[in-house]
């Protein structure tokens, strides 16, 4: 398999930054190793992976699980992703005067944000992607127009979108050049594209975990900052309206109050331009010593909580880890998790239940009930532990209860 080029500049010259080994379930179409580099010639940051486009279109369509997420980023309508919704549409508001505007949500997963358009009054809505199962709930659940394609191939004729939106999508493109000429192609001579994308100028600013979760989510291949993303657009002949840059807190917690959860959104209007692109310029000890900072920050904090665990390490109690997804791999793969006496994996999803992870099986939240007195529930979950402690009280564990969020 020919390397990766920077999606930017197309030089193929890095500096590898991160290279480690990060647990998933078994069978998954991803290799375990996560290398990122900063190019050498632009400075942007981006994962080398050992997989192609087509294999990342396998995992969204038959094991990214989005479907069965309920936290935030999922496309769903919790009180976060409303927030969410809501800063977006006042971002896009001044563009929004014609409420008859064909808007296309590219990669729309469950079609929350569509749905939260409809609310504002717009009606010429509809949403691409490529999951069956996101595009069927959307259609079900909210009865919008969902189109099966992907951002690679969009099914729309030539300038058709006044609008598009593509929300937690770039960060995911393997050539997000050719994207965006497809975007190009299907976007109205004065339309514009709106685009949202995790800041990553900010990544030790605003976490949603730790345990280098940035970096953990592995189909996450591109990392960008402003500069970066206004320079990608202009490449295929964008210029930028506008560039917002926010760290948003999109969950606190109850029972676990001294918690943080952030996300850092750098989020952009552009439209086609007339002209040609500016040559190219960059500082590019920015991105890089942000990201430098982010690796510092995280590798203090995996040092800092060696000794969370000691004590059931030391007693070789058997335990239950609660909550099998991006948080735990990270915290598998990083931390102390695996020196644990581990009996089982618990999730509440129904999807993930049978799976396994190096040889340990995934079960029901049920299987709580009947575990030994002296067992162990270690929770990791930024958005459900709370969710979690509760079902503990009500069943009435009586054992430790651990929890990383």
């Amino acid at each position: 398999m020919s390397q990766r080029p920077c999606p930017i500049c197309l030089s193929t010259s890095f500096e590898p930054i991160f290279d480690a080994v990060i647990d998933d379930f078994e069978g998954t179409v991803f290799d375990k190793r996560v290398l990122v580099g900063c190019c050498q010639q632009c400075g942007f940051a981006y994962n080398i992976p050992d997989f192609t486009s087509s294999c990342l279109e396998t995992h969204y369509q038959t094991e990214a699980l989005y479907q069965t997420e309920t936290g935030f980023g999922v496309g769903g309508t919790t009180p976060a992703d409303v927030t969410r919704y809501e800063r977006y549409y006042r971002l896009l508001e001044p563009f929004l005067a014609n409420r008859d505007v064909a808007v296309v949500d590219i990669g729309c997963s469950k079609g929350g944000f569509l749905a939260s358009l409809r609310d504002k009054g717009l009606s010429n809505l509809r949403g691409i992607e490529l999951d069956p199962i996101c595009a069927e709930y959307a259609r079900t659940t909210h009865g919008l127009e969902i189109l099966s394609g992907s951002a690679n191939s969009v099914p729309l004729s030539d300038g058709e979108a006044d609008v598009l939106v593509y929300s937690h999508v770039l960060e995911h493109l393997d050539d997000p050049d050719q994207v965006l000429r497809e975007t190009k192609r299907v976007l109205k001579e004065d339309g514009i594209v709106f685009i949202e994308v995790p800041d990553a100028l900010h990544y030790a600013d605003a976490k949603m975990f730790d345990y280098f979760h940035w970096f953990g989510m592995r189909e996450h291949i591109n990392h960008f900052d402003a500069a970066h993303l206004s320079r990608l657009l202009e490449n295929v002949g964008f210029e930028t309206l506008l560039s917002n840059e926010a760290i948003v807190s999109p969950y606190e917690s109850e029972l676990t109050p001294n918690s943080r959860h952030a996300f850092p959104m750098l989020a952009g209007i552009f439209r086609k331009s007339k002209g040609k692109p500016s040559e190219m310029t960059f500082n590019q000890g920015v991105l890089r010593n942000a990201l430098d900072r982010y690796i510092a920050s995280e590798t203090g904090i995996i040092e800092s909580n060696k000794d969370k665990l000691t004590h059931l390490i030391e007693s070789g109690k058997p335990i239950y880890v609660w909550g099998i997804a991006l948080e735990f791999f990270c915290l598998y793969s990083f931390g102390e998790l695996k020196r644990c006496n581990i009996q089982a994996l618990v999730d509440k999803s129904a999807f993930k239940q049978g799976k396994t992870v190096n040889g340990l099986q995934i079960v029901s939240p049920e299987t709580l009930c009947s575990v030994s007195p002296d067992a162990a529930v270690i929770i990791t979950s930024s958005f459900h532990a709370d969710a979690m402690l509760r079902y503990l009280k009500e069943i009435a564990f009586a054992g430790d209860v651990v929890v990383f969020r």
